[in-house]
């Protein structure tokens, strides 16, 4: 029998087959010892706080409290801060960043003390002409996943960067009651409906589940999502009707809270980062904008580019500990995806429709354009010969100041 207790000489399960990679994880993201002994108990293996601990002796797991030499810790700050073209991160998030990328959590006085010795006069944090901030009032919910709040990031498309026909789109869906960033994905048009309409059921395939709300800012795109919620929520969740709940409700863009919020979050994290890369092709003349092969080989270059600088902010979001807030109804003090995963342990339910995701593909089908035309960057011909180009330079590192150099590489090759 298991021992949840955990003493020695029971039988505490048989421990997971990564488990050295599973604690380094923990560590990385700086989930509580409570946690990690619940997330290990859910894997079948029960052990205690103290089992836990030699555990991560055993396996040198690296923690703020064994932190690797100076020399290393160094580097790895200053490969982060490089990668911060504008300066805005903090130690936290830089301290976050490292541990996403490389497993390695390092002490936040070791990550300030480098910082400031690294750039001694420090970031600006003044940035003018920011709006008068709007009074609101405190926000509530008593269930994780029963309002998705979604809504598209324009701050990289064609319009922001005035670079003619070059641009990313972006389009993102965030709990109310968790603030778990849902879904967040570069696309070639986020004001398409169709691919809106694949984007929320790409929601559907992951989680299995739909909320019973949809938050939106009642743009034109989310009619196909409207559309496809409404016909799936009366298929799985019978005997409530739109009397008990409506299905989507359309807010203002600035009442639109939760979503909204979260792309100054996105932008203090990496957006500013890859707006001012991005920025050089034109300041520089990296590339010409009148050239089809300039434009293809940008979106499918930078989407890329983008989508990891992306799914790294996501990592962060949804592992990063919130600052304990006094007057805040809902959690905070604690990871988004604790409180999404363990919705119990803060006074919430969870609220969302389970689906059958094997129903998800019919529906996809009464879309006008498939999932692979809505999400397709580029021509398919060009496609085969930027991957093969790509991989002609043996597949660099995706990293936001390398773009250009990748960039001028590849087109070396194709236009040969």
């Amino acid at each position: 029998m298991p021992n949840p207790g955990g003493n020695n000489g029971h039988d505490n399960g048989d421990p997971p087959d990564d488990l050295p990679a599973l604690l380094q994880g923990y560590a990385s993201k700086k989930v509580p010892l409570k946690h990690r002994i619940e997330q290990l108990r859910e894997k079948n293996y029960h052990i205690s706080l103290t089992t836990l601990k030699k555990l991560n002796k055993q396996y040198s797991i690296i923690s703020p409290r064994r932190p690797p030499p100076e020399h290393i810790a160094t580097t790895l700050i200053a490969a982060e801060m490089a990668q911060n073209i504008t300066g805005s991160n903090s130690p936290n998030t830089i301290q976050l960043r490292v541990a996403l990328q490389t497993g390695v959590a390092l002490p936040r006085a070791v990550v300030r003390g480098t910082m400031k010795a690294l750039d001694p006069e420090g970031p600006s944090r003044r940035f003018p002409g920011k709006r008068p901030v709007k009074d609101r009032s405190v926000m509530t919910d008593n269930a994780v996943f029963y309002e998705i709040h979604f809504d598209g990031h324009e701050k990289l498309n064609f319009k922001a960067l005035e670079m003619v026909r070059a641009g990313i789109d972006m389009y993102g869906g965030r709990c109310h009651g968790s603030g778990l960033i849902a879904l967040l994905r570069v696309v070639p048009n986020a004001r398409c409906g169709v691919t809106v309409g694949h984007l929320y059921l790409d929601l559907a395939e992951s989680f299995g589940y739909i909320p019973v709300q949809n938050t939106v800012d009642g743009g034109t795109e989310t009619r196909y999502m409207t559309q496809l919620h409404k016909e799936l929520r009366t298929h799985f969740l019978r005997g409530f009707t739109l009397e008990d709940a409506p299905a989507v409700v359309a807010l203002p863009s600035t009442d639109n809270i939760p979503i909204e919020s979260l792309w100054s979050y996105l932008r203090n994290f990496s957006g500013r980062d890859l707006k001012a890369a991005i920025l050089l092709g034109k300041t520089e003349n990296y590339m010409n904008v009148t050239d089809d092969v300039h434009i293809h080989l940008f979106h499918w270059l930078w989407s890329r580019i983008v989508q990891n600088a992306v799914d790294l902010f996501v990592e962060y979001w949804n592992t990063h500990k919130t600052r304990n807030q006094r007057n805040k109804a809902l959690p905070s003090g604690v990871s988004p995806q604790d409180v999404f995963d363990k919705p119990q342990n803060f006074g919430l339910e969870f609220g969302g429709i389970e689906v059958d995701r094997e129903f998800v593909p019919e529906l996809r089908k009464t879309l006008p354009k498939s999932r692979e035309e809505c999400y397709r960057w580029v021509p398919e011909e060009f496609e085969v010969q930027a991957v093969a180009a790509y991989e002609h330079l043996g597949s660099p590192a995706l990293r936001i100041t390398e773009g250009w150099t990748i960039f001028s590489r590849m087109l070396a090759i194709l236009e040969a």
